[in-house]
């Protein structure tokens, strides 16, 4: 992977492109998620709820003045699937053969001692996904 790669990549995942972020460093992933703040129900029901609005579908009040069902059964949607996420879900990499390396530093009689390794093989590896869940009542 050279740099132009790496550069198409960042600008991947601040634009919501589709094609995977395939080979960047494991500590530049990480710092892509520093700002993030994890999935959160009621922020995913209000941008529904926006877009709804956009595609001129009702979003207020029904005409007896009794609360838009449709709002109430999108947040529920969004709940369920992010409590499901939080109990059920798994997140899965793979770090390929030479992606991950060590150095070691030292010394002994001889002076000092610098050691490298590089992974020999796939390494797989399966996560928790972190949800943020700010439950509250529409």
């Amino acid at each position: 992977m050279n740099i132009t790669d790496i550069v198409k990549n960042i600008k991947n995942m601040f634009t919501g492109a589709v094609s995977p972020a395939e080979g960047l460093p494991a500590l530049l992933l990480y710092c892509t998620t520093l700002k993030r703040t994890g999935a959160s129900p009621m922020e995913m029901t209000s941008e529904a709820i926006q877009e709804y609005a956009k595609m001129g579908i009702p979003i207020g009040p029904n005409p007896d003045g009794s609360q838009n069902l449709h709002n109430l059964e999108t947040y529920v949607i969004f709940n369920t699937l992010c409590k499901n996420f939080g109990m059920n879900g798994v997140s899965q990499g793979v770090i390929p053969t030479g992606g991950l390396t060590v150095i070691g530093t030292g010394g002994n009689a001889g002076g000092p001692v610098t050691v490298t390794s590089t992974n020999q093989t796939p390494i797989t590896f399966k996560t928790i996904p972190l949800i943020s869940f700010k439950n509250k009542a529409l």
